[in-house]
């Protein structure tokens, strides 16, 4: 275990903010990217979308994980149910450009 009780607690602030600051940038590159491939006029109903999507994920997928390791005593089932969705995911994008990146 890198950090426990016995840390300062201003050292673990300062990890958290160093955690924060470097993995909060691919945000404003995922809206960038959802505008760029919106349909001419819908830019902002497809980054609310995906801001909404996003969002709402982030609210219910940690407890649901939690609700995993709970009813199964361990974290497979977890990561199992991350692997099938990111694959789902990147099956549907793949699906959805016709298997090549197009540009504007």
């Amino acid at each position: 275990m890198l950090a426990g009780p016995d840390w300062p607690g201003f050292v673990i602030i300062l990890a958290g903010m160093l955690m924060g600051a470097t993995a909060i940038g691919w945000n404003g590159v995922f809206l960038a990217e959802m505008a760029r491939l919106a349909p001419a006029g819908q830019v902002g109903g497809t980054t609310a979308a995906a801001g909404f999507v996003f969002g709402l994920s982030m609210l219910v997928a940690p407890p649901f994980f939690s609700l995993l390791v709970d009813l199964t005593g361990g974290y497979a089932a977890g990561f199992a149910l991350c692997v099938i969705t990111a694959l789902i995911g990147a099956a549907l994008a793949w699906s959805v450009r016709g298997g090549a990146v197009s540009r504007r």
